[in-house]
């Protein structure tokens, strides 16, 4: 059995595509700012700051890796205003 030959299908006029800008690009901030104000969960935050992933980060906290003044964290819903007082592996996270 055959099919019916298939007609071509028509094709539409694209519009052209306007040219890139090429201005300066906004200069990136030296260190991440927080989008909200107020407490963030310790992962996000750490992970603005370029530690790691939240998951990654989430996983660290339940290995025990990350402190905050000193105590081990054992929930990733730790509310902090920003990075001081919170070590990785021992190491203080800069700001």
């Amino acid at each position: 059995m055959t099919s019916p030959p298939k007609q071509p299908t028509q094709r539409t006029k694209r519009k052209p595509v306007p040219p890139r800008r090429s201005g300066p690009r906004r200069p990136v901030p030296a260190v991440p700012q927080a989008r909200e104000s107020g407490p963030q969960r310790i992962a996000k935050l750490l992970a603005r700051a370029g530690i790691a992933s939240r998951r990654e980060i989430e996983r660290m906290i339940s290995e025990g890796r990350i402190a905050l003044n000193g105590e081990k964290l054992t929930t990733p819903a730790t509310l902090v205003e920003n990075v001081e007082g919170i070590t990785v592996d021992g190491r203080p996270v800069r700001p």
